[in-house]
């Protein structure tokens, strides 16, 4: 290792802005792009990861930042350039033991050395009781990446006798010089004495919960993956993390009651938050040389929040029918049986890997649960596109809802739902039918046994929103068929609105506990149409 790259990491970036909403939700956006650029790694083993529901994953964000300037070189650092890109090399050349309770005189880089040999041949060991043991190791002189304690969140679910724990986790690359990651193999744990030595843990997936990490006074756990240990070709830039940018993970922590795991996070929650440890690897620049070496960061949370899913609602509702005048201290929803296809494919959606898209009508039972939850956030405005055909016109409508409870909700998936006529019962026959990305009828989702049809897809996104929070989107209505042969005239639809029709946004919250139903919240958003 050059002098010259010694310097360029002790200098250190320039301090980065305070990380804002905007970057995480940017971040968030490309984790299921993460996941798929190495679809071949995971095929073998993402099927039983998926089953314990075990996720870590990550993706970058920059807000602009202005690195710090570097440094002159001197005559002898010039025969040996900076990279312009840190690799997995440069920092093993550089890395030093690094022994458990003996602290560094300022602050250096924590990382963990592997031997490939530890590496299994699938993604991940879903069921194993311990991580793969790693030498600790110091890297350079100074911080390389820094996690965002502010920025980060948990959340946590109380199911039955089941709890998860969600973390939004960022970090920032808090060097001078850009680094290579793969937040795709990144693992995150929650630890409750960090300092001492492992007494009781579990590995799951791409998390770990322990009481610590350390296995002895020199080597650390992880959970190691063969993609992370290769320079793929399909790593592009994308992947390089610059001075000063953000990059977002997810994990899920999922324990049962009086287990081991249970009680680390209970005993953390209770006295003192856990700490967060997330471990990402570094991309080599050729063939791996027998090592990969992963970048280590961890923080106290700052707190975990209670959120709620669809199994604690559901749990409390009460039956809704036809006629009935909204509640103020209610949320009309519908309890909605999955198949096995669509669970099937969610489930891999969730997880980021790939999903074909199917779709299809189940009927639900109508129901009351406490609210409100979710409003209107501003009513709905049609707009129309012109297409590639002369007389072809597409209606686009944009709607928002806001989060008014006062608990972070787990979502899985928002759709809206156009009736022409929701008043009275769909007559024989009559099925919803999808224009583009809106599910619409010209008649009513009610049916005549009093239950309500849904159309339920194979494509799923879990996401957490806080309280106070809104979403907003763009439903379009596409003038084609894409779910069933009933042909719909878009320009009544839309007329309708301004008359006897309704526009009710569909957001759908998983059941924790039982994941061949899911829970629908209807919210009836306002329609005026201009005419």
């Amino acid at each position: 290792m050059s002098r010259g790259v010694v310097d360029a990491l002790t200098r250190g970036a320039d301090p980065a802005e305070p990380l804002s909403p905007d970057v995480v939700v940017r971040a968030r956006s490309r984790i299921a792009a993460a996941r798929r650029r190495r679809a071949s790694w995971w095929a073998g083993g993402s099927v039983a990861l998926l089953a314990i529901a075990a996720v870590a994953v990550g993706t970058w964000a920059a807000p602009p930042v202005v690195p710090a300037a570097a440094a002159t070189p001197t005559p002898s650092e010039t025969a040996d350039p900076l990279p312009a890109v840190l690799h997995a090399e440069d920092l093993m050349a550089m890395s030093e033991p690094r022994t458990r309770g003996v602290e560094p005189e300022g602050p250096r880089q924590a990382g963990l050395v592997c031997n490939l040999d530890d590496v299994p041949p699938e993604s991940a060991r879903p069921g194993a009781t311990a991580g793969t043991p790693c030498d600790a190791v110091w890297v350079g002189e100074d911080m390389l990446l820094r996690l965002e304690p502010e920025a980060t969140t948990a959340t946590t679910y109380v199911v039955g006798d089941a709890s998860q724990v969600r973390v939004m986790w960022v970090v920032r690359n808090a060097g001078s010089i850009p680094l290579q990651l793969d937040p795709a193999g990144a693992v995150a744990s929650l630890v409750a004495d960090p300092g001492s030595v492992a007494t009781s843990g579990s590995q799951s997936g791409l998390t770990q919960v322990a009481s610590s990490l350390w296995q002895d006074d020199h080597h650390r756990s992880t959970v190691l993956t063969r993609g992370a240990a290769t320079s793929d070709s399909s790593l592009d830039d994308s992947w390089i993390l610059q001075p000063g940018e953000y990059a977002s993970g997810e994990a899920t922590f999922i324990t049962e009651r009086d287990d081991p795991v249970s009680r680390v996070i209970d005993a953390a929650t209770r006295f003192t938050m856990p700490t967060l440890s997330v471990q990402i690897p570094v991309v080599p620049l050729g063939a791996p040389a027998g090592s990969m070496i992963l970048l280590e960061v961890e923080s106290q949370l700052v707190t975990v929040d209670p959120g709620t899913a669809g199994d604690t609602l559901a749990s409390m509702g009460v039956p809704r029918r036809l006629g009935e005048e909204p509640r103020a201290d209610a949320q009309a929803a519908l309890l909605c049986e999955i198949s096995d296809a669509l669970v099937e494919g969610r489930t891999l959606a969730i997880a980021g890997e790939f999903s074909s898209y199917s779709a299809e009508e189940s009927s639900c039972t109508p129901l009351w649960v406490p609210g409100p939850i979710f409003v209107d956030g501003g009513g709905l405005d049609v707009v129309g596109d012109e297409l590639a055909t002369p007389d072809a016109t597409s209606q686009r409508l944009v709607w928002t809802v806001e989060n008014r409870s006062t608990w972070t909700v787990l979502t899985e998936n928002f759709s809206l739902l156009v009736e022409a006529a929701p008043a009275s019962p769909r007559p024989d026959g009559d099925v919803l039918s999808r224009l583009g990305d809106t599910v619409v009828t010209e008649s009513s989702a009610w049916m005549a046994d009093g239950r309500r049809a849904v159309m339920l897809s194979s494509q799923a996104w879990r996401f957490g929103m806080e309280p106070g929070s809104m979403f907003g989107a763009e439903s379009t209505l596409f003038p084609g068929m894409l779910t069933s042969t009933d042909v719909v005239d878009v320009d009544e639809l839309v007329e309708s609105l301004n008359g006897d029709g309704a526009a009710t946004a569909l957001i759908e919250l998983p059941l924790l506990g039982t994941p061949t139903q899911v829970l629908v919240l209807e919210v009836p958003v306002s329609a005026a149409v201009d005419g």
